[in-house]
């Protein structure tokens, strides 16, 4: 089978035989300049180290798609990670004392590789309401998720059925 012909037939079979199924975003992808990768919930992951987004169903199990960022949106990203200092947070963000959530998510982590710098920053929940390096890790997780929310190769994704308690 030529390479075209393969390229075809999966393209094909993504389409007609697994229907929404998606095998990527239409243009090819920008250079991962901005790698990420967002553990957080349960069994979500936004990993653009290995070019893969990976969303909780809940009682569906999970459903991961071929994922990149654009370069603008690895711009935004990178430019957050600045404005929230990222780079200079602890390597790990403790849960409020005393306090625990069952079901637990924890623990959840980002990883960046941006230029030279290579971060990773691990935090459990419940976070400090107070504590600025928590409020930080939410700032930017929210950000991220947003980023990701928007791009129509989420869109097309089912959605999760069910929740955590």
């Amino acid at each position: 089978m030529t390479h075209w012909k393969a390229v075809f037939a999966i393209a094909f079979a993504c389409q007609v035989v697994f229907p929404g199924c998606d095998i990527g975003d239409p243009d090819s992808p920008d250079p991962q300049y901005v790698k990420l990768h967002l553990q957080s919930g349960f069994r979500d992951v936004v990993d653009t180290f290995n070019g893969t987004l990976t969303k909780d169903l809940v009682m569906d199990g999970t459903v991961s798609i071929p994922f990149f960022l654009t370069e603008a949106e690895q711009e935004h990203v990178l430019a957050l990670l600045t404005d929230e200092g990222f780079f200079s947070l602890p390597d790990t963000i403790h849960a409020t004392p005393g306090a625990m959530i069952t079901p637990d998510p924890s623990p959840d982590f980002l990883r960046v590789q941006a230029n030279s710098l290579d971060k990773t920053v691990v935090w459990n929940y419940p976070l400090e309401p107070a504590d600025e390096h928590g409020q930080a890790i939410v700032r930017i997780m929210i950000a991220i998720r947003e980023v990701v929310e928007a791009k129509a190769t989420y869109r097309q994704l089912p959605p999760a059925r069910g929740g955590y308690l």
